[in-house]
């Protein structure tokens, strides 16, 4: 009986301990995606982000974005979710998307950006906005209110507008270069279907 009792005495301790390591381990876990919450949804303006903030932003932005496929002889950019195509040229080639198919009555939808903004590592918390979808492209149902739309000879209807807010667009131009929403929007107006 006494041997039974130290048994479970020493179970008991050693559960203790493991709950008390996973409760350290647990605070350490709280504390840490408090303060990424507060410095992402809370800074100071001008402040610049730390180096951890930054490359998880950027691991995920360029993890969403898909390369359209390139087919050298017909010098065209493929879409095949879309299946479409736009001309292969200095511009295009920098196009991003990130599509998601139709669902119950929600149209597909696809986001563009370019390859080149995908890839910056922000600096600032103003940079963010600048890495995020510069078009939005609704497939057969307009969502809010459309800039453009392409009619495919298949019949689908694109409906296109810009993404970026318009405050965000003055700082955005240096981050982007030169394909930035109205370019973009530009060299889809030129999709054909396939």
């Amino acid at each position: 009986m006494d041997r039974l009792i130290k048994h479970v005495n020493l179970w008991v301790v050693i559960l203790i301990a493991v709950l008390v390591g996973q409760s350290l381990v647990l605070a350490i876990v709280v504390d840490r995606l408090d303060a990424l919450w507060t410095q992402v949804n809370e800074p100071e303006p001008g402040r610049e982000m730390t180096f951890e903030t930054s490359q998880m932003i950027h691991n995920a932005v360029s993890g969403i974005y898909t390369r359209p496929s390139v087919d050298a002889p017909t010098n065209r950019l493929y879409f095949p979710d879309l299946r479409i195509y736009l001309p292969y040229n200095e511009q295009s080639k920098q196009i991003v998307y990130d599509y998601m198919p139709a669902y119950n009555k929600v149209p597909g939808e696809v986001t563009l950006n370019s390859n080149t903004t995908v890839n910056i590592v922000p600096l600032s918390f103003s940079d963010i906005s600048c890495m995020q979808g510069m078009v939005d492209v609704s497939i057969n149902k307009a969502q809010g209110n459309p800039q453009a739309t392409v009619k495919l000879a298949d019949g689908r209807t694109l409906y296109m507008k810009t993404h970026p807010a318009k405050e965000d667009v003055a700082h955005c131009n240096d981050v982007w270069g030169d394909l930035g929403p109205t370019q973009m929007m530009d060299l889809f107006k030129q999709a054909r279907s396939y």
